[in-house]
């Protein structure tokens, strides 16, 4: 029975987020090469994080960048917990990464020795010019990839290249690293691939699994997923892989048979004729959207993934059966901590993944002015209102809280300490709660 790539077979809507332990360097020292610095003199007076006693608090206000550290405001933000975020920066030589403490902002460079290979962080001085990329002449050189956090540990995937010395060539490997966040130590490393060049690694993809027990790493045309516990490899698919994971599976398509989706945690499969298409994965709840006909979806059904129960979706998601695509479905629709949040230019939906029907809907109606862009923290909705303003709405009701000034052109996400969102130009940016 041939089998193909899902994607390579229907039409893609168009989309809308492994050592022997090392010693972690916990002095804070400064950072070699180039850069813009931060000039100590005229700097504001530092920012004062809320207490990291109360992490669950929705902020209401927010102030600017002018009070962060230089690193901080440089840095282009790419993974977000409730204390921690993982972000990078680019330089002329490559790119550099980076994880911050919010509660204190403390900012960590992530990198190897130079002279035997050992993952490190170090803490950065945040009165000193920003490093550079690369170290001249060093015998190892690490080529950063995603990484994301939890509230203890962080996951970086990484590409690292041996330089050739004594008469020995140059050797690569892509490599997943977990590091204590509180102190920056390197509890655990593996070695996942030697035949990937390490500057695709930037390329790669990785994610937690639905309990965030493992770690599913696509990169170029591999697919792995390991233990968060010990970084032990759980499932190791040997195929063409690339765009195919739906949430904890790895799709494929028979013409025949239809869909068989294979769990990268346990090898065992689900099976959906040709009429039922797997569109997205939310945490554990797979949406299948039945057919009626070449590409028009009918009805939605959601199937809880650990124990195979099927809900029907009575109350429809906004928008949720436009598009046939086998894993990019359901592009109007993101999963923000337990909730799906929908927005699309007549309805806005909050709901729990699996629910047949909304908690919160709201609809265009009478010139009711829906949020374009969302995101949840505790039982608060923030949404960008209008320039460099943001609107709180209440979780239960839809109501408007308060609307308060915004930096920023978007709003990603928030936690305790601030929020993340787009500045133009620089990517996603992180601006600290004042209230």
């Amino acid at each position: 029975m041939k089998r193909r790539s899902l994607l390579s077979l229907l039409p893609l809507a168009a989309a809308g987020s492994a050592l022997s332990a090392c010693g972690s360097d916990s002095t804070s020292g400064n950072s070699d090469g180039g850069g813009s610095a931060a000039d100590a003199s005229t700097s504001p007076t530092p920012h004062v994080a809320p207490t990291v006693s109360d992490m669950t608090t929705p902020p209401k206000e927010f102030g600017t960048q002018d009070s962060l550290p230089e690193v901080i405001k440089e840095m282009s933000m790419r993974h977000v917990s409730n204390r921690y975020a993982a972000g990078s920066i680019p330089f002329t030589g490559g790119i550099r990464a980076y994880y911050v403490d919010l509660a204190d902002l403390t900012v960590r460079d992530i990198d190897v020795e130079a002279g035997s290979g050992d993952y490190r962080t170090t803490i950065v001085d945040t009165d000193a010019p920003l490093a550079s990329a690369t170290t001249p002449g060093a015998g190892y050189v690490m080529a950063p990839g995603p990484m994301i956090v939890d509230d203890e540990f962080g996951y970086i995937l990484t590409g690292l290249t041996k330089s050739a010395a004594e008469g020995k060539p140059e050797t690569h490997s892509i490599d997943i690293v977990k590091i204590s966040l509180i102190d920056g130590s390197v509890s655990s490393k593996t070695t996942l691939w030697d035949d990937i060049d390490p500057t695709q690694v930037h390329y790669g993809k990785v994610s937690f699994s639905s309990d965030a027990s493992a770690l599913i790493i696509t990169c170029e045309k591999h697919c792995v997923s390991l233990s968060t516990g010990d970084l032990s490899i759980l499932q190791q698919p040997d195929v063409d892989v690339v765009g195919d994971t739906i949430g904890d599976f790895l799709g494929a398509y028979d013409m025949k048979t239809g869909y068989t989706l294979t769990s990268l945690i346990d090898g065992s499969t689900l099976n959906y004729s040709d009429k039922q298409v797997p569109l997205r994965a939310f945490g554990k709840w797979l949406y299948i959207g039945n057919m009626g006909g070449l590409l028009d979806i009918t009805s939605i059904t959601a199937v809880d993934t650990t124990t195979k129960a099927e809900v029907q979706i009575t109350d429809t998601i906004p928008w949720s059966t436009q598009s046939a695509s086998a894993g990019e479905g359901m592009i109007n629709t993101k999963l923000i901590g337990e909730y799906l949040v929908t927005c699309t230019p007549d309805a806005f939906d909050v709901r729990r993944p699996g629910d047949a029907t909304a908690m919160l809907s709201l609809k265009a109606e009478g010139g009711k002015k829906l949020p374009n862009e969302a995101t949840i923290f505790g039982d608060v909705i923030y949404t960008a209102s209008g320039y460099q303003k943001i609107q709180l709405l209440s979780l239960s009701t839809g109501e408007e809280l308060s609307s308060t000034a915004f930096p920023l052109d978007s709003v990603e996400q928030v936690n305790h300490f601030g929020a993340f969102g787009n500045s133009g130009t620089e990517g996603t940016v992180f601006v600290p709660a004042t209230a």
